[in-house]
């Protein structure tokens, strides 16, 4: 997969957005097995969320970025990104101490889009 295809057109749309949003590449290994979930675009809101820069997140892969990532990231990706399937996950990040609602769609086969929401004040009012 090229790169940086239709990069740019996302740039465009969202590097001001006030919406925290990602596009990740979720690279399977030989086998089919997953071999690495890379965050290829990441905008200014979004490293804010994060309390980040944005150079700490593009390019860098799931597990070099955050060190309690859960083997569930693993499917959902992969299910949103070779199948097709719009899907949500909520999280809890622990290193910025908020809850995420993460919204993530196929950008094209092996690429999603994500759209991030905090929701920490919903969630400890549901608890």
């Amino acid at each position: 997969m090229d790169k940086d295809c239709g990069l740019a057109a996302y740039r465009e749309c969202f590097d001001e957005s006030p919406l925290p949003f990602c596009i990740i590449d979720v690279e399977r290994g030989e086998s089919g097995q997953r071999s690495a979930c890379t965050y290829v675009y990441a905008n200014r809101a979004l490293a804010t969320l994060e309390n980040m820069h944005i150079e700490d997140l593009q390019g860098k892969s799931f597990e070099s970025v955050f060190a309690e990532v859960e083997e569930r990231w693993y499917p959902f990706f992969e299910n949103v990104a070779f199948e097709g399937a719009n899907d949500r996950i909520r999280w809890y990040n622990a290193r910025v101490g908020r809850y995420l609602d993460i919204n993530c769609y196929r950008i094209a086969p092996g690429r999603c889009g994500c759209m991030l929401t905090d929701v920490t004040e919903h969630q400890r009012l549901e608890e």
